[in-house]
């Protein structure tokens, strides 16, 4: 054998050595990404474009009570309730078409309960059919935890009404809807008279009873979609949408019959009367929260200060 010979078998002997080498080391690549993909507590799954599912890792299928057997081959439109199927659609159209996806999505366990899951998904292709690489995080409890939190924020805590900073973040909210459809809305302002007496000669914990009755009453007189709310110590703001100075006496007589009514079947050491100033935010005189709380505020204490009948509607 020459000189030529000899490297050149040399080369190959070395070749073939590089590459059982490189094929262990590709063996040991797999083996890491299949203990990665059995045993990570993150929730893994790969899928066709049109959402069949290929695999599933066992901390995914046991979020959602299932074994991985009973997912594998399955739609995923099958693992989430009827509303957000059409939000399923929209998901696997946007990452056929960018390649990639991040989103937040309302999945179904197999019991019925309902868990969110933050998605992110991306296309691979290695010479055969595209598929879609995703991994999921639970974010359930963070997201009832983070709800809970804005919830304390934006809320009384002995009425459980909105509070102040609640009024001001939801009514902006609504007034700005009011002025893109062109719809009018009423603020009401209204104070409790005589909550000072009832804490000096009963105490406060029945003038606290009184705030939570009149927060009751309010509740039974406006809609779920008015913004209701306690923003002093005995005044409280009610932003109603949807309606206008022609529609303030009615709803004014409203919770007037709503707290007679209290009055008469309550059998409380106290009555409840109020103080109230309307105003209006309308296309053809659009006003701000503030605005119009100080509109209101201002025709409430001229009713306090002239003693005419409570509730009557002041628009001087």
């Amino acid at each position: 054998m020459g000189i030529g010979s000899t490297r050149v078998s040399k080369l190959l002997v070395r070749g073939a050595a590089d590459r059982k080498a490189g094929d262990q080391q590709t063996e040991q690549t797999l083996r890491s990404y299949r203990h990665l993909f059995e045993y990570s507590p993150g929730l893994i799954c790969t899928h066709t474009l049109e959402g069949i599912l290929l695999s599933v890792n066992p901390a995914a299928a046991r979020s959602l009570g299932y074994s991985p057997s009973e997912m594998v081959g399955h739609s995923l439109a099958e693992f989430v309730d009827e509303p957000t199927r059409l939000q399923m659609s929209g998901y696997l159209r946007r990452i056929s078409t960018n390649g990639r996806d991040e989103s937040f999505i309302p999945v179904m366990a197999k019991s019925g309960e309902g868990r969110v899951w933050q998605c992110n998904g991306v296309v691979y292709e290695d010479g055969g059919e595209p598929y879609v690489i995703g991994y999921a995080q639970d974010v359930t409890e963070m997201l009832l935890a983070r709800k809970e939190l804005e919830k304390q924020v934006l809320t009384d805590e002995l009425t459980q009404l909105r509070n102040r900073r609640g009024f001001f973040t939801l009514a902006e909210h609504s007034l700005k809807r009011a002025k893109r459809e062109g719809k009018s809305c009423l603020l009401i302002c209204a104070d409790i008279d005589g909550l000072k007496s009832v804490n000096d000669s009963l105490g406060h914990p029945v003038g606290s009873e009184l705030l939570v009755d009149m927060a009751d009453i309010l509740r039974k007189v406006f809609r779920d979609s008015d913004v209701i709310a306690r923003i002093g110590g005995d005044e409280f703001a009610i932003l109603a949408p949807d309606n206008d100075e022609s529609k303030s006496s009615a709803v004014l007589g409203r919770l007037q019959s709503q707290i007679e009514r209290f009055n008469a079947a309550a059998g409380k050491q106290y009555k409840i009367a109020l103080s109230a100033g309307v105003a209006c935010s309308s296309p053809a005189r659009p006003s701000t929260v503030q605005e119009l709380l100080g509109e209101a505020d201002e025709k409430l204490y001229t009713q306090k200060r002239s003693g005419r009948p409570k509730l009557k509607l002041e628009t001087a």
